[in-house]
């Protein structure tokens, strides 16, 4: 399948654009809301999107079981500038790793860092890699187990 425009694809007869691929999730909506009868390729393409998720966390899970990287340590290194968030705090983590990292480790990265956890820091914690996946910077690649979008 090759990619197209939504302009390209809005003039194609309803029986052609079924196999089509966007080239990002804006794109994909921008046609959608010039195209609002096209309800079943409304679901084609939020299953495309989907599809590039699970590829992605696929080749993070390769580049993982590879590198043999679930067994690495924290380096020793990881650093945290000034009064981040705790989303942010958590992108900059998994940034400094580049590589999959369970809930614990970035845990243990956000404690041994200083950062100040409060109430209930599992669920809080799972809300911001939520929140990073909302905005396209991390993948969940297992239960638990979470990687910068860069690295995947």
């Amino acid at each position: 399948m090759s990619r197209h425009s939504p302009e390209d694809v809005g003039a194609w007869p309803e029986h052609q654009r079924t196999d089509v691929i966007f080239e990002d999730d804006s794109d994909a909506d921008r046609f959608w809301n010039e195209h609002p009868t096209d309800a079943y390729l409304r679901v084609l393409a939020e299953l495309q999107r989907k599809r590039r998720e699970i590829d992605a966390a696929i080749n993070a899970i390769r580049q993982m079981l590879a590198e043999n990287a679930l067994d690495s340590k924290l380096p020793e290194s990881i650093a945290l500038d000034g009064e981040l968030t705790l989303t942010d705090a958590i992108e900059s983590i998994l940034k400094q790793l580049r590589r999959p990292a369970r809930n614990s480790e970035i845990k243990s990265a956000l404690i041994e860092n200083g950062y100040q956890l409060s109430g209930n820091p599992d669920v809080s914690i799972h809300q911001a890699l939520h929140r990073l996946i909302a905005r396209d910077a991390a993948i969940k690649v297992g239960r638990g187990v979470w990687v910068h979008r860069e690295f995947s």
